[in-house]
């Protein structure tokens, strides 16, 4: 028999959230984890059963708590929350998160308010950026081509940005390059340093603009453009970059490729990685690895505002592999980082001998 109060409990439960058997919400991540003390930067929340479990007719939005400021959530799913921080004094705070039919969780000491002009920006890693054209093997000679839109209203600042030739520019650090909003920035100016072997560059962007902006980067051999348009190289995001062990998958060991490949960090001036070579086959159990050795990924570059990463790289995957042949038809490349708040994107480039034709092997 149908209960008469169940139209009135339907009712009620639509206005007012009710969490019946509901699971208990966890946060797993905060990206940005860091912000100035003037608040104001979005920062996504990420983790599990962040949602209504409830319809909601009322308004009963997300409630986000920095130490003792609350919040009310712009954006909310069963995965993530998307809050703008309040201000604060500068140092380390607990998120307290009320999901909008009243189950909370709280993460300790998870956000850092600082003073630092960095925190208003979003670093983009450009991995591989040339002023010019650089000359490699076989007679290739390697450009990239970037393309920066902006498709939000406010404008954007980039920096750090080099005083353009025979201008005067202002006593200021990091000076800044506006993108307003409709425009199209096309490569980027140089800056007045000797050619080194790191070849990242590193642009911080404005936080209340970058999610309002595209890009695409590609390398290319100039010498072969007319057959072929280059490898698309992905600009990475600072949420993007990856703090445990990355595993580079299918890696080819044919004669006709040479592989390079390349560890980048932006958290320290410094950073050590241990690379460990499997043989990629299908099934379960990891195997012993074929070789294991370290690279130190570093910068000459101190302070704020550095425009590359700290840098290691390596091309002799092939000649580190124990003889004799055969060798595997497919490698798994592993990169573990062993210093403590390593934050870091790695990648390797396959190219062919013969056509210069570049694949990218990045983490997924």
């Amino acid at each position: 028999m149908k209960s008469r109060w169940l139209p009135v409990l339907t009712l009620l439960s639509s206005i007012f959230p009710i969490a019946v058997l509901a699971q208990t919400p966890v946060i797993r991540s905060i990206e940005p984890a860091a912000g100035p003390t003037s608040g104001g930067i979005l920062v996504a929340i990420s983790g599990d059963e962040l949602g209504a479990n409830v319809a909601c007719i009322l308004p009963c939005p997300p409630l986000v708590t920095f130490d003792t400021t609350t919040v009310e959530g712009e954006f909310q799913s069963s995965g993530v929350i998307v809050v703008r921080t309040p201000a604060h004094p500068a140092g380390v705070v607990d998120v307290h998160l009320q999901t909008p039919d009243g189950r909370t969780v709280t993460a300790k000491k998870t956000f850092t308010y600082t003073t630092s002009s960095e925190a208003s920006y979003d670093r983009l890693l450009l991995p591989i950026y040339l002023d010019g054209t650089v000359p490699g093997a076989h007679g290739s000679r390697w450009k990239t081509d970037f393309w920066l839109r902006h498709n939000g209203s406010e404008p954007l600042s980039l920096a750090p940005w080099p005083c353009p030739p025979a201008e005067v520019c202002p006593a200021v650090f990091p000076l800044t390059h506006t993108v307003n909003g409709g425009e199209t920035l096309h490569n980027l100016p140089p800056f007045f340093t000797a050619p080194a072997p790191n070849p990242s560059r590193v642009l911080f962007a404005s936080r209340n603009a970058v999610d309002d902006t595209s890009t695409n980067l590609r390398i290319y051999d100039e010498s072969r453009g007319d057959i072929d348009a280059g490898a698309e190289v992905p600009v990475v995001r600072e949420r993007d970059l990856r703090a445990k062990t990355v595993q580079l998958h299918a890696v080819p060991l044919e004669g006709a490729y040479r592989l390079h490949l390349r560890i980048y960090d932006l958290a320290q001036t410094e950073a050590r990685f241990r690379v460990r070579v499997y043989e990629e086959v299908a099934g379960s159990g990891t195997g012993q690895p074929v070789s294991e050795f370290e690279l130190v990924a570093s910068t000459n570059q101190s302070g704020e505002f550095r425009s590359q990463a700290a840098y290691a790289d390596s091309s002799a995957l092939t000649d580190l592999l124990p003889g004799p042949l055969p060798r595997p038809a497919l490698i798994r490349v592993e990169i573990e980082p062993l210093t403590a708040g390593s934050r870091f994107w790695p990648f390797i480039s396959i190219t062919n001998n013969v056509t210069q034709r570049v694949t990218l092997i990045t983490p997924q």
